[in-house]
Formats: C-alpha cells, sequence, structure tokens
C-alpha cells in the first residue's frame, strides 16, 4: 500500500538532497510507532534509491521488558524484512542518565555503522519531538540558540571503533587515518507523530509499546501527555507542524547570525595585547590560542544582538561550553562597557572574570580561592573578586561590583 506519508517523504529526500549520495542507511529502531513507520519507509522506497539497509537498536536496559522490547526489533528486522540488525545492550549501572544514554547511544551508532561501513544513520525523530524539545528548552530558559534542537543532518563525529558499551559518553574520534565519514539523518522532522501512527495503523504494522512514556513524572512525558495536546485543543491544531516551521526558520536566521559573528569575532578579538605590568600568567599572552581580550571601542560599535553573540563566543572559547555561558554572564560583561579602566565584574561560568583594561575587555581565570563552608554566593563572588585583584596588582586598586543594572545583555 502506497500512502501520503511514502509520497511526501520520497519528494522531501529528492528535493532535499539529505541522504545525499548515500549507498547504505543504517536505522535505529527503538520499535516505537515512529522508528517503525520510517524502517517500513524507506523498505518501501529502497528499490527508487538502490540503498543497503541495516537496523541498530539499543538496549538500556532500564525496564523489565528491555530484553523483550529488543527481541521484538531482532524478529521484524530479521524475519520480517530480511535485514542484518545490530542489537547492543548497556552494561548495568552504565547509563544512568538520560544525558549518558543519549551519549552512549551515539556512540553505538557510530561503532556499529563505522565497522559496518554504512554512510548514514537515520532516527525516528518527528517534528512533534522537536516540538516538545523546543518547548522544554524554552521553558529551561534557553536563548534562540537552545531552541533549534534536532538539525535534520549532522555529522556523527570522529570516533575510535572500540566496544562501545565500556565507555559511554564522552567525545567520539575515530584516527584520521581510519577515519570514514557518518552523518546522522532525521528524515521525519516534517512529520507529526499523528501522522507516524496514522501509518502504521493503514498498514496495521506491529510496534512496542514503552511504558516509560505513560509516566507522567517525567517533564517530557508530561509536556508530551498533557501540556502539547490542550495547546492544540485549544490553540492550533497543527501546532507541530506550526513549531516546524517556525524552526526552519530560525535555523536558517541563525545559521547566518553564526557566520556574521564569526567576522565580527575576528575583528574584536585582539591579538596584540599584553599587559604592561604584573604577573598575568593567568591572562593569555600573545598569540595565544584563548582568544579572551576584545577591543573595547570595536566591541560598542556592535548592535546589542551581535554584542551578546560576540561576548558570549569569546566566553566560550576561554574553555566554557557555549551552552554554559548564561545569560547573567554576558550580562556582566556588557555591563563593563563603558566602566572605568581596571573595573572587574563578578564571578562569570568557570570561574572566570571580566575585566576593564587600557581598552579591552579581558576574560581571564584567577587562581582559584578556597571557598569557606557556608559561606553565600555574595560573600564567594567578593572573596572571587579579592582573589582576582591579589593575582594581579593592576586590577587591585579597583575591585568594586560593576552595576548591571539597565545594561541587558
Amino acid at each position: 500500500l502506497w500512502t501520503s506519508l511514502h509520497v511526501k517523504l520520497q519528494q522531501s529526500l529528492t528535493s532535499s538532497n539529505l541522504l545525499g549520495a548515500a549507498e547504505s542507511v543504517l536505522v535505529a529502531v527503538s520499535g516505537g510507532q515512529d522508528s517503525v513507520c520510517l524502517l517500513h519507509a524507506l523498505v518501501d522506497l529502497r528499490p527508487i534509491w538502490g540503498w543497503r539497509l541495516g537496523v541498530v537498536h539499543c538496549d538500556h536496559g532500564w525496564r523489565v521488558d528491555s530484553a523483550v522490547n529488543a527481541d521484538f526489533v531482532r524478529e521484524l528486522a530479521a524475519q520480517h524484512l530480511d535485514l542484518p540488525c545490530y542489537v547492543r545492550a548497556a552494561p548495568q549501572g552504565a547509563v544512568p542518565s538520560e544525558r549518558a544514554a543519549r551519549e552512549w547511544r551515539y556512540r553505538v551508532f557510530a561503532d556499529v555503522a563505522f565497522a559496518h561501513g554504512y554512510d548514514v544513520v537515520v532516527t525516528g525523530h518527528t517534528a512533534t519531538d522537536r516540538a516538545e524539545t523546543m518547548l522544554l528548552n524554552l521553558l529551561r530558559g534557553s536563548g534562540p540558540d537552545g531552541l533549534v534542537a534536532l538539525a535534520r543532518s549532522r555529522p556523527l563525529g570522529s570516533y575510535s571503533p572500540a566496544d562501545p558499551t565500556c565507555a559511554p559518553g564522552g567525545e567520539l574520534d575515530i584516527p584520521r587515518a581510519r577515519s570514514r565519514s557518518v552523518r546522522l539523518v532525521r528524515p521525519l522532522l516534517e512529520f507529526s507523530r499523528s501522522q507516524t501512527q496514522e501509518f502504521v495503523e493503514q498498514l496495521a504494522l506491529p510496534y512496542f509499546h514503552d511504558t516509560t512514556n505513560d509516566c507522567n513524572d517525567l517533564r517530557r512525558n508530561r509536556l508530551r501527555n498533557e501540556v502539547l495536546p490542550a495547546l492544540r485543543a485549544g490553540f492550533n491544531p497543527r501546532l507541530d507542524q506550526a513549531l516546524f516551521r517556525f524552526l526552519e526558520v530560525l535555523d536558517a536566521d541563525l545559521e547566518y547570525l553564526t557566520r556574521v559573528t564569526e567576522d565580527l569575532y575576528d575583528n574584536v578579538v585582539s591579538y596584540e595585547y599584553r599587559a604592561s605590568s604584573g604577573d598575568h600568567s593567568s591572562v593569555p599572552a600573545q598569540g595565544s590560542s584563548d582568544e579572551r581580550m576584545l577591543k573595547l571601542h570595536e566591541l560598542r560599535r556592535l548592535p546589542l544582538a551581535m554584542q551578546r553573540r560576540v561576548v558570549r563566543k569569546a566566553g566560550a572559547r576561554a574553555g566554557n561550553a557555549p551552552s554554559r555561558v548564561r545569560y547573567e554572564d554576558v550580562a556582566r560583561c556588557l555591563a563593563l562597557l563603558h566602566a572605568p579602566n581596571r573595573s572587574n565584574s563578578d564571578s562569570l561560568c568557570g570561574g572566570m572574570v571580566a575585566s576593564v583594561r587600557d581598552g579591552h575587555l579581558v576574560l581571564w581565570t584567577p587562581k582559584a580561592a578556597a571557598v569557606e563552608p557556608g559561606w553565600s554566593s555574595s560573600q564567594q563572588q567578593r572573596r572571587q573578586r579579592r582573589a582576582g585583584a591579589a593575582a594581579d596588582p593592576e586590577l587591585a586598586c579597583c575591585t568594586a561590583e560593576v552595576s548591571t543594572a539597565g545594561q541587558g545583555a
């Protein structure tokens, strides 16, 4: 039976070139309705594209029926569809959290793809998953960059082919001499979960129901089972598609802003400034790869939106993950744009301090100061500023807080 989902997916793959010239596709199958829908749709489209298909399944061992779930996927792939199936089980206690489980899954995907010669790994994430992730990140306080989750396509990264069950999490690292280009692709991001449900019902396809999805104690489940249905019923029955279009536009806008930020950052960052006196071992010297010295006169010229992005990038270059550079950190840095020379900020993410020195905004990390038990955060910040001044005599004469009032980041 050729359904409307077949037609739309074929059109999407053709127009977007999402799978490119991939000859072999590894399908990540949990056994749920979305991944079963994707697997059967790709099997039906295989005569058109000529792919070599395979299936990978990850058993986290979290549920008492997880082994039964894995057997269901094996039977579906091997017996019903005649496809190779690679099942990996995590050692007990190796994936204690959602984040650890996600990192471990992607390590498994990369390992299996590398070992068995697959060009692309595809997952069954839908527009509904993307909407849920966006709303969860929004409720956590994420900025625009944090809202765009679940990209259509991205590299899986480099990976060293070792037993993935032995080292969950961490960075993937394939030696260049043995590297293979493997991408992660999400072909169903244009489809809602109701559309995948309609597909499996039309074709009478069995799938495995994960009972943990019914537990509303988890935030994502509560959003999925209670909040989103209320929004669809009360505001927009096509909410998933509306949020998909919004994220597509936002994604393109952010891609452009990222390129602009790169150009502006190169103009604002200083490779020539070197403090004239004092012990500045904690401050990057000329030519350092830690580019943390920004020219204030250049930074002041920028629109507020680009000031925020350039400062956030500088914070990330100073050794922090971009997600760790908070709104408050950026606000404290921007509060120094017109501050007197030798002004200091409160402690920032990663123990950094922002300082004004001779026309530059310097992000640096003073020697760690011990924190007394029971001290309040304000007491700890004052001690951090004193530590910064002690490590840098040039800053010692000005350790007063710089107010962030009226200086949004």
